[in-house]
């Protein structure tokens, strides 16, 4: 009982729970963690994602930097809130940076873009248009260091 202004009242306290850092969900936040981080942790993966990475991009680091001066390379892609380059076309250039470095300078950033853009190439070569040419879906790719029309 608790008496608040001169009323004794009844009050209930509910039992007290324990947060959920316990137990299995513990284990399950450690294993999704080891699974999205891990790779970058312990450089197990980095072969695999270069390898990805070189499967994926098929332009050469000067065919995406001509790419990138062209005004449609520029129209394309999602700009983030008061940026003036899209996600794509600074991607793009971060693509041809990676290019130019050898495989054993390249860091653990590198390879997370090399996997992001793994990523995306992967989910909008499933998005195939009708019109492939001059479609913002091949410009949009191209930004990212995949030309359709050369496969």
């Amino acid at each position: 009982m608790v008496i608040i202004g001169g009323v004794v009242t009844r009050t209930r306290v509910a039992p007290q729970r324990h947060p959920p850092s316990h137990g299995s969900f513990q284990l399950s936040i450690a294993i999704s963690f080891a699974r999205r981080y891990g790779p970058f942790m312990a450089g197990l993966d980095e072969k695999r994602i270069y390898r990805e990475f070189a499967g994926a991009v098929n332009m050469t680091a000067e065919e995406i930097e001509a790419w990138l001066e062209t005004g449609e390379s520029r129209r394309v892609g999602w700009t983030r809130p008061g940026e003036n380059e899209s996600v794509g076309h600074a991607s793009g250039r971060r693509i041809v940076l990676i290019l130019r470095t050898p495989e054993p300078e390249l860091g653990p950033e590198d390879y997370r873009h090399m996997r992001k853009a793994v990523g995306f190439i992967r989910r909008h070569r499933a998005q195939e248009p009708v019109n492939i040419v001059t479609s913002r879906w091949r410009y949009s790719l191209m930004n990212w260091g995949y030309d359709p029309l050369k496969d």
